[in-house]
């Protein structure tokens, strides 16, 4: 708010520089509960993971992320399942042989080429956390006890496991049939989990939209 003020060239009057203190104050008072954390750096984005994990009371705690991470995670994710509480993996790529049960994303290095490096997901509601680990160490993120960020990496997480234990379900002419009728990219994006090779590669390069929708509406892409 102050920034903005600033930005704008805006004066408080009295009583509204008194209501900003009190705000800024009860903001400080609620700690993380009332904030939203911007975390950079593998160490912090790690050390705020392990935090979710070892100290969240959830009923249901959602994950998924790559092999090296949930290497890093093993001791936390080890605890959960002793401790018989709910627990949903979501691994990129084959999950390690230590992993009881997890879902496996079969398209893992689209996730990879599309983020820009290795995607890292946690919801326990209220808490939730969404990071990109690079392969040169670094990472960038954010952390937020927020129930609206919650429910979207939740939703998204469960959607990916949902179909991925469903597919095999599927009989092989039906998964046939199903992959030539459902051309549009969201389907082939929806299905990357579970089946490898898709013609997906043009989109995860800096192409945010297909070359045919900027024609067909006039814009430039």
């Amino acid at each position: 708010l102050e920034i903005f003020f600033k930005h704008y060239q805006l004066k408080l009057d009295r009583s509204q520089q008194a209501s900003l203190q009190l705000l800024k104050r009860h903001i400080h008072e609620q700690r993380d509960e009332a904030q939203v954390l911007s975390l950079s750096g593998s160490e912090d984005v790690l050390k705020r993971c392990q935090s979710i994990l070892a100290t969240s009371d959830a009923k249901l705690i959602l994950l998924a992320a790559f092999s090296p991470e949930l290497e890093l995670l093993q001791d936390e994710v080890k605890t959960i399942h002793n401790a018989g509480r709910d627990l949903n993996v979501l691994s990129f790529g084959r999950k390690p042989n230590w992993l009881e049960s997890a879902s496996e994303h079969l398209s893992e290095q689209l996730i990879e080429k599309a983020q820009g490096g290795r995607l890292l997901m946690v919801t326990a509601f209220p808490q939730s956390l969404i990071a990109v680990i690079r392969s040169d160490g670094t990472a960038s993120g954010i952390w937020a006890w927020n129930r609206y960020l919650a429910a979207a990496i939740g939703l998204y997480i469960s959607h990916e496991i949902l179909i991925i234990k469903m597919w095999p379900l599927i009989d092989e002419k039906t998964q046939k049939h199903i992959l030539s009728t459902l051309p549009d990219l969201s389907s082939k994006i929806a299905l990357a989990g579970v089946t490898s090779g898709l013609p997906l590669d043009a989109y995860v390069s800096g192409v945010l939209t297909p070359q045919f929708y900027g024609e067909d509406n006039g814009s430039t892409v």
